[in-house]
């Protein structure tokens, strides 16, 4: 009997742009309007639908193993002040 492995999902282009854009321009509230500009050109994505796969991505094991330190970050900042919706605030 053949035991069948399942390979973990790979993250969409989508998925991997927001993380790249949070790896480029962090969290800093300065730099948060040209990150969401920069979101809507590339990935067409509205700064509401940003940071609703960013916060989706933070949980994502998928996320974790592409970008184990940008997800660390995020986590932290997320944590920071105990709020689980810390990410959500700029």
């Amino acid at each position: 009997m053949e035991i069948r492995r399942r390979s973990r999902p790979a993250l969409s282009r989508r998925d991997q742009g927001v993380l790249d854009l949070e790896r480029r321009f962090g969290h800093a509230a300065a730099t948060a309007d040209m990150k969401f500009a920069e979101a809507e050109r590339t990935l067409g994505l509205t700064r509401a639908g940003y940071m609703l796969v960013l916060t989706a991505l933070v949980e994502d094991p998928a996320a974790q193993a592409h970008d184990p330190e940008t997800i660390a970050k995020l986590r932290a900042v997320r944590s920071a002040d105990g709020d689980p919706g810390a990410i959500r605030r700029y």
